[in-house]
C-alpha cells in the first residue's frame, strides 16, 4: 500500500511523482489548471481552492487514483465530460464558483459520497441526481433553487443535506424516504409547510427550520426520537405539537420570534434539554414541568408577556444563563437564590425591585443586567463581593452578614460571625467588622497600669518594639490569650478563639495603642538634636544599606520628630533589605495616623500627583517624596 505523502508546492510534487499522493495548492493565485499535475499518477487528493481557475482540462482523466478533488472558491462555470472517467472519485468540492447549472458529468460519478455545490448560481436540481446512490453528504445551500425533484428520495445513503438560503416553498414528500438522514438544514427559505410524515426521518439528529414561513410543525415530529437540535426561530408558529414531549434526546430548542402563547405541558419530558430559546413570543406563563429539565444550562425569554415565574428554580441546579429582559415580571421566586451555578441574570425592562441581599445565593453570578432598585455602583460592589465569596469558599449563611459589613458598621451581627469576617479578604468587610467588635462588644476599660494586652490576628505592630514603652507604664504583653488578658488588639485573619466569645475584654484599635505608645515613648525617649536629625535624614535617603541600618538603630531608642517622617517613608520605599524594610515599616506605623498606613502598600508608580493630598495629610512632604522617587 502506497504511503501517504503530501506536497505543498508543484515543484516538490514533480520531484517525487511516484510518491506524492496529496497535493495542496490552495490560495496561490493560480489562474489555470497546471497540466503538470496530470503526470502525478498516484495522486489521491488535489486541493486547488481559493484560486482563479476558470476551466478544468480534459487531461484530468489521467489521474485514475484520484479520490478527492477540491476546487472551491474558483471561477468555474462547467466541468469536462472526462471527469466521469475518475472511477474512484468520492469527494467533489465546487463551493463558491460561478456554476449556473449542475454539470451533467457530476451525475455520472457513481462512487461520489460527498458533493458540495454551495454558494453558486444554480436554480435547478435535475432528477438525475438520483443516480448518485452512494451520496452521503450533499450541500447545495446559498443558490437560487425553488424546488427539489421527487427522486431526491432515492438517495438512500444520504446522511447530511444542506439546503439553506435558497427559494424553496415546499419539500417533496419523497424526502422522507431518505431514512438515513441525520442532519437537515432548510433555514432561510420560503417553506410554508413540511412533509406530513416528517417523523419517518427517525434517525434525524439536527433539524434547522429557522427563517421560513411555517405556521405549524407536523405532529409526527415526535417520532424523530434521536433529535438533538431543533431550531425553528423567526417563523410564524402559534402552537407547538404535544409530541415534542417525546424528544427525550433533545438538547437545543430555539423557537425565538414566533407567536407561541403557551408551551406544551409535557415540555418537561425533554429531559436532556440544555438550551431553551423562546425570545420574542407571546408567553404569559411557563409550565411547572420545566422543573423536570434538570440538565438545563441556558434559558432565554426576552420580549414575552411574563408577569410571574413558577417557583421551580431549586430543580435547575445546572442553569448558568437566565435572560428575562423586556417582560412584566415584578417579583422573582424565592427559589431563584438556589441557582448556585448561575453566571448571567438579565432583568432589563422589568418592574422588579430587589435588594442586593436577594441575590447573595447566586454564588457564580458574574453579570447582572437591569435596574433593580439599587444603583450601578452597588451592583458592581455586589458582583465583586460574590466573586470574593466564590474565591474564598464563603458559605451561604455568612454572605448576608458579610455583605452588610461591606457597606457599614453593624450592631446586630453576632460576635462569632464578626470574628470570622476578620478573615474575609475584603478590606471594607474586615475594617467594618473590626469597628463593629470594638464599638459593640467592648468593656471600654482605660489602658493603664496592671493591664494585660494580647494581640490576636495580623497587625502592623511588633510586640518586641513597643514592649519596653508599655512595661515602663506597668502594662504587660502576653503572646497567648488567657483569662488574665484585659485588653485585646484585634487584627485581620484573627483565629477563632472560644475565649473571645465570653466578651470580657476591652477591644482596642491598633491606632489607639499606637497613640498610647507615642505619648508614653515621648516621655522617655531621647530627643534628637537638629544636627542629628539632618545626619539621619542623609543616611536614610542615601540608598546605601549600611547607612539605613545605622539610622534605624539610632531611631529605635529615640523620639521620632515629625520632620524626619518624610525621609523614613522614602527609605522604606527604596530599601531592598527585607529586614530593614520591616523595621522601617514598624517605625512608620507607630508614627503615622492609621488611615495613612495604606500609603505604605502603594507601589512607587502610584505615588503620582493625585496622591499629593493624602501624603500631605499624613504629615509627609509630597513634593520631596515624588521628586525623589522619580
Amino acid at each position: 500500500m502506497l504511503k501517504v505523502m503530501k506536497a505543498y508546492n508543484l515543484q516538490s510534487a514533480l520531484d517525487n511523482p511516484e510518491k506524492v499522493t496529496e497535493l495542496y495548492l490552495h490560495n496561490r493565485g493560480i489562474d489555470s489548471f497546471p497540466l503538470e499535475i496530470c503526470s502525478l499518477k498516484n495522486l489521491k487528493k488535489i486541493d486547488l481552492s481559493q484560486n482563479k481557475i476558470k476551466e478544468i482540462p480534459a487531461e484530468i482523466d489521467s489521474l485514475k487514483a484520484l479520490k478527492s478533488l477540491v476546487l472551491s472558491e474558483n471561477e468555474l462555470t462547467t466541468l469536462p465530460d472526462q471527469l466521469s472517467n475518475l472511477n474512484h472519485l468520492t469527494e467533489l468540492d465546487l463551493k463558491s464558483n460561478a456554476l449556473a447549472v449542475i454539470p451533467k458529468v457530476v451525475f455520472r460519478l457513481k462512487k461520489l459520497k460527498r458533493l458540495n455545490l454551495s454558494d453558486n448560481k444554480i436554480d435547478k436540481v435535475h432528477a438525475t441526481i438520483a443516480k448518485l446512490k452512494g451520496l452521503e453528504y450533499l450541500d447545495i445551500s446559498n443558490n437560487n433553487i425553488s424546488s427539489l425533484p421527487k427522486r431526491i428520495g432515492e438517495l438512500k445513503s444520504l446522511k447530511k443535506l444542506f439546503l439553506q438560503k435558497n427559494r424553496l416553498k415546499r419539500l417533496p414528500e419523497d424526502l422522507i424516504q431518505c431514512n438515513q438522514l441525520i442532519s437537515l438544514d432548510v433555514s432561510f427559505n420560503r417553506l410554508i409547510s413540511l412533509p406530513e410524515h416528517m417523523g419517518n426521518l427517525n434517525k434525524l439528529e439536527v433539524l434547522n427550520l429557522h427563517s421560513n414561513r411555517l405556521d405549524a410543525l407536523p405532529e409526527s415530529i415526535g417520532h424523530c426520537t434521536f433529535l438533538r437540535s431543533l431550531r425553528a426561530g423567526f417563523i410564524k408558529i402559534e402552537t407547538l405539537p404535544q409530541s415534542i414531549g417525546q424528544l427525550r434526546q433533545l438538547r437545543i430548542i430555539n423557537f425565538s420570534k414566533n407567536k407561541i402563547c403557551q408551551l406544551p405541558l409535557n415540555i418537561g419530558c425533554c429531559i436532556s434539554l440544555r438550551q431553551l430559546f423562546l425570545n420574542k413570543n407571546l408567553l404569559t406563563e411557563l409550565p411547572e414541568s420545566i422543573s423536570q429539565l434538570q440538565a438545563l444550562e441556558k434559558i432565554e425569554l426576552t420580549e414575552n408577556q411574563l408577569s410571574t415565574l413558577p417557583d421551580i428554580f431549586q430543580s435547575l441546579g445546572r442553569l448558568k444563563i437566565l435572560e428575562l429582559k423586556k417582560n412584566k415580571i415584578g417579583l422573582l421566586p424565592s427559589s431563584l437564590k438556589q441557582l448556585k451555578k448561575l453566571q448571567y441574570l438579565g432583568l432589563t425592562n422589568n418592574p422588579i425591585q430587589l435588594a442586593p441581599e436577594d441575590l447573595l445565593g447566586l454564588e457564580d453570578l458574574e453579570k447582572l443586567n437591569g435596574k433593580l432598585g439599587f444603583d450601578p455602583p452597588t451592583k458592581k460592589q455586589l458582583l465583586q463581593f460574590l466573586k470574593s465569596c466564590k474565591k474564598q469558599h464563603i458559605s451561604s449563611d455568612l454572605r448576608i452578614p458579610f455583605y452588610k459589613l461591606s457597606t457599614d458598621v453593624q450592631s446586630d451581627i453576632l460576635l462569632d460571625i464578626l470574628l470570622k469576617a476578620l478573615s474575609f479578604r475584603n478590606q471594607k468587610v474586615q475594617s467594618n467588622a473590626l469597628k463593629s467588635i470594638v464599638e459593640n462588644f467592648s468593656r471600654q476599660k482605660q489602658l493603664k497600669e496592671n493591664a494585660v494586652i494580647s494581640f490576636i490576628g495580623k497587625t502592623h505592630l511588633k510586640a518586641e518594639e513597643i514592649a519596653p514603652t508599655l512595661h515602663k507604664s506597668g502594662i504587660k504583653i502576653e503572646s497567648i490569650l488567657s483569662d488574665n488578658t484585659t485588653h485585646v488588639v484585634l487584627g485581620f485573619k484573627a483565629p477563632h478563639h472560644e475565649i473571645l466569645l465570653k466578651n470580657k475584654f476591652t477591644y482596642l484599635y491598633e491606632r489607639d495603642l499606637n497613640a498610647f505608645v507615642r505619648r508614653n515613648r515621648g516621655k522617655n525617649a531621647n530627643e534628637l538634636s537638629i544636627l542629628e536629625i539632618e545626619k539621619i535624614s542623609a543616611l536614610l535617603t542615601s540608598g546605601r544599606s549600611e547607612n539605613i541600618e545605622i539610622a534605624i538603630q539610632v531611631l529605635k531608642g529615640s523620639n521620632i520628630h515629625e520632620s524626619i517622617l518624610t525621609e523614613l517613608f522614602i527609605a522604606y520605599k527604596i530599601a531592598k533589605d527585607k529586614k530593614q524594610k520591616t523595621e522601617l515599616r514598624s517605625i512608620l506605623v507607630l508614627n503615622l495616623p492609621e488611615v495613612s498606613t495604606k500609603l505604605l502598600n502603594l507601589p512607587i508608580k502610584s505615588l503620582e500627583s493625585k496622591m499629593h493630598s493624602q501624603l500631605n495629610a499624613a504629615g509627609l512632604d509630597s513634593e520631596k517624596i515624588i521628586q525623589f522617587l522619580n
